[in-house]
């Protein structure tokens, strides 16, 4: 069974970034997705004590955020219950923090993500060009209460 708890920074420790996602977080990796969870919210998500993945909301004011995730290769075997988790964070936080809008990017070249964040509830606003590693395209999506 999946479990969501505050994130600790020992999580990192454990944690192996799967290795389509590892060019993310400023190139930085596990330092990089250390210093996003300082910027807001955190949670980590495992299952039978191994981590599936880091994520969270960065906030740019009270009720207006970027949501953000980090997996590790494990994630795939589970990608139902995980995706569940996922969607009753979010339901929670928009709930418990007053949030008004949140927004996440997906590449455009990963369909895959592109179609997890819209089963999340979020609705494609527009290209943001050049905006990832090496130049790559990004979409940006919101969600808005």
């Amino acid at each position: 069974m999946i479990k969501v708890r505050k994130f600790r920074p020992i999580d990192l420790a454990e944690f192996e970034i799967r290795k389509e996602d590892r060019h993310r977080f400023g190139g930085q990796g596990k330092q990089g997705i250390l210093e996003l969870t300082e910027l807001g919210e955190s949670y980590t998500m495992s299952w039978d004590n191994e981590i599936l993945a880091v994520g969270g909301v960065v906030f740019y004011k009270p009720d207006f955020g970027e949501a953000w995730i980090a997996c590790t290769r494990l994630i795939d075997m589970y990608p139902m219950a995980a995706f569940r988790a996922v969607k009753r964070l979010l339901d929670n936080l928009f709930d418990e923090l007053g949030l008004n809008r949140l927004q996440a990017t997906a590449n455009c070249d990963r369909l895959k993500a592109q179609v997890f964040v819209e089963h999340l509830g979020f609705q494609r606003e527009g290209r943001l060009r050049n905006y990832g590693p090496n130049k790559s395209d990004y979409y940006m999506y919101s969600r808005i209460r």
